[in-house]
């Protein structure tokens, strides 16, 4: 998880936020995108950038920091890394410039004499004029050894050398930044990888040897540990399920991590799903007509509606078995879970739909009448004997 640059500099986005409501030009530009866009859409926005389209997922804030106050600063938004209002524009509107941003110390204008005509100087809030007169080096300006180091010669002002930062070894880049070298290591710059084994920058600029990274191995499955092994000269990802990402606390359901993705159960974060009837059955009325069931919620008031032994319909108000003696009294067995009928037959009685009590036609599901509200009424639910087995864990 990355610590953005604005965490670690409070006050430059405080006075950066400050400028920008306050004062027009003072190198900061307003984007108008709404807090809750699901991209950034604003003008400090670079086509096919960070936020174009590809927006990734993240939980806080940090999650999205890319260590730069150039471009606004990241919020996470209902999972959604979305750029803020604030974006740096270091436009100074002086031609002799190079106009650049710095990730930590935002805009940097470097002059450059050779934009100016022959004789002249290029400074920092002037622009190209001939160089000042001076009697020692203090008059020509403020020693900086990134953008200016003066000397007085023959009493005009006269740029020294500024101060080059080179790599160090492979991989140690070096700016200048506030007079003095800085060096940042980067492991893009060792470009050995195999696998999920990666070389990393060292502190004297050096690439390590090949180690495991696990941050290499994503299977974008939640409920699954993914690391990386090594497995010979090379690395291998490992996706591990763990179970106990799934508990839901329901004491009638299995729940366990589909670590291969292919369990229809299986919800966003990959979790898939078993139902067990049976802990749904203790001091249940062995002789009512209605069957307990679990449902993801529990065991509850839910049940699969019977046949009756020995003939009669199923009362699903009362879960008792009934034998309506003509079709009259067979009306008022009539349920919203199951309408009973008469048989057509010239029997005049009372029997069980066709179909049964809450048919269900949906590939590995099943009717079951639900009592919890005011009307009972037809649902389905996952049918555990119709899915496969529970898939064992995954060993390294």
């Amino acid at each position: 998880m990355m610590v953005g640059a604005m965490n670690r500099l409070p006050w430059l986005w405080g006075a950066a936020l400050a400028c920008a409501v306050a004062t027009a030009g003072c190198g900061l530009i307003l984007d108008t995108q709404p807090p809750d866009a699901p991209e950034d859409s604003g003008s400090g926005e670079p086509d096919n950038g960070s936020q174009d389209g590809d927006v990734p997922a993240c939980v806080g804030d940090d999650d999205c920091q890319d260590n730069s106050i150039c471009n606004g600063r990241e919020t996470c938004v209902r999972g959604q890394c979305v750029g803020t209002d604030v974006i740096l524009a270091c436009d100074d509107n002086i031609a002799c410039t190079e106009d650049t941003c710095d990730p930590q110390a935002g805009c940097v204008h470097t002059p450059n004499d050779g934009l100016c005509a022959t004789g002249e100087l290029c400074t920092e809030g002037t622009g190209c004029a001939p160089p000042p007169r001076c009697v020692n080096a203090a008059d020509c300006g403020t020693q900086n050894a990134c953008l200016d180091l003066w000397a007085c010669v023959n009493n005009q002002c006269q740029r020294g050398e500024r101060l080059q930062c080179p790599t160090i070894g492979a991989c140690l880049v070096g700016r200048c930044l506030a007079g003095a070298c800085v060096y940042v290591p980067d492991s893009d710059r060792c470009p050995t990888r195999r696998g999920c084994l990666v070389s990393t920058c060292q502190a004297d600029g050096s690439c390590s040897d090949l180690i495991p990274d696990d941050t290499e191995c994503d299977d974008r499955i939640d409920c699954t540990d993914d690391r990386c092994m090594t497995q010979g000269t090379t690395g291998r990802c490992l996706f591990l399920p763990q179970d106990a990402h799934c508990e839901d606390g329901v004491e009638c359901t299995y729940n366990f991590c589909d670590g291969r993705g292919d369990d229809p159960t299986a919800d966003d974060e990959g979790c898939a799903i078993r139902l067990n009837d049976e802990r749904c059955n203790t001091g249940s009325d062995p002789n009512s007509c209605l069957h307990p069931v679990c449902t993801p919620e529990g065991c509850g008031d839910w049940a699969e509606v019977q046949a009756c032994p020995g003939g009669g319909v199923c009362n699903v108000w009362t879960g008792s078995c009934e034998f309506p003696m003509d079709c009259e009294e067979c009306e008022r067995t009539i349920t919203p879970c199951g309408v009973n009928r008469c048989d057509s037959t010239g029997a005049n009685e009372c029997v069980p739909p066709p179909d049964g009590y809450c048919p269900s036609t949906t590939r590995n599901m099943i009717g079951y009448c639900d009592q919890s509200g005011l009307e009972p009424e037809c649902r389905e639910r996952w049918n555990s004997a119709a899915l496969p087995d529970v898939p064992p864990p995954l060993v390294p």
